[in-house]
């Protein structure tokens, strides 16, 4: 699995998103554990600023 490093645009939410993935990872195979690794993933997008980034255009 790629591991993909996690921005300081937000600390305590690149460490939230850090002790989700982790707790996600160790779970079993199943409908929980997917649940857990989009919400860690979302974590991660929301820590590294992209939602705040100029990078994002509304759309046309």
């Amino acid at each position: 699995m790629r591991r993909t490093p996690i921005s300081t645009g937000n600390p305590d939410l690149a460490a939230r998103a850090a002790e989700a993935l982790e707790l996600a990872r160790k779970m079993k195979p199943g409908l929980e554990r997917n649940a857990a690794l989009k919400e860690a993933s979302r974590l991660q997008t929301a820590a590294s600023g992209y939602i705040n980034s100029k990078k994002l255009k509304p759309p046309k």
